[in-house]
């Protein structure tokens, strides 16, 4: 089931390098839906197929999609976090490419989060060094 996955996915990514959205975003979803029945929503195997759905909803540059891949990126972040707890920069530098997920052409949708993003990751970073 796992390698069927793998193959969805990749198909997605590949749709994404030819910037085929619509299909890049079917395909993603699909293995989201299929990993998540599978392996269950918490799975870090996740965090694969929500990157290249962030990505897809990127490359469709709205606000709406913006704040569509930050939501996103709040659940990767929340796997991220049982990966990295043992890698503090790691982690903090998962922190950082969250916040820029909330700004849009350099309008920041969810300041307040951006900080609190940033002050968690320079606080992760300091325990780090």
């Amino acid at each position: 089931m796992s390698e069927s996955i793998d193959v969805i996915e990749d198909e997605a990514r590949s749709a994404l390098a030819n910037h085929d959205l619509d299909l890049a975003l079917q395909l993603v979803d699909q293995a989201i839906a299929m990993r998540e029945d599978a392996q269950g929503p918490d799975d870090p195997d996740l965090i694969w197929s929500l990157s290249i759905k962030i990505e897809a909803l990127q490359w469709r540059h709205s606000r709406d999609d913006t704040t569509k891949a930050a939501i996103l990126g709040e659940r990767r972040l929340a796997l991220r976090r049982k990966v990295l707890a043992h890698a503090p920069d790691e982690l903090a530098f998962s922190m950082k490419e969250l916040a820029q997920l909330y700004v849009f052409e350099d309008d920041p949708i969810e300041p307040a989060r951006i900080r609190e993003l940033e002050k968690e990751a320079h606080s992760l970073m300091s325990k780090g060094a």
